[in-house]
């Protein structure tokens, strides 16, 4: 499975949805795209980060639950 999130950058979600998803029951290979205009912080106890690209203005992270 997929999880995509694009959340208007202006807004600050980011820390928002990564704590609700680390909080729900993910199936075991499910991979998280998260798209940014910053380089957020990631919470390496929970999440793995499998891949991280910068584009112009986009930080781009691939992630999975540990």
């Amino acid at each position: 499975d997929l999880i995509f999130i694009d959340p208007p950058f202006q807004e600050n979600y980011y820390a928002k949805i990564l704590k609700f998803i680390s909080k729900k029951q993910l199936k075991e290979n499910c991979i998280i795209y998260l798209e940014s205009n910053k380089n957020e912080p990631i919470d390496e106890t929970i999440f793995i980060i499998l891949k991280f690209k910068k584009t112009a203005n986009v930080f781009s992270y691939l992630l999975a639950r540990k």
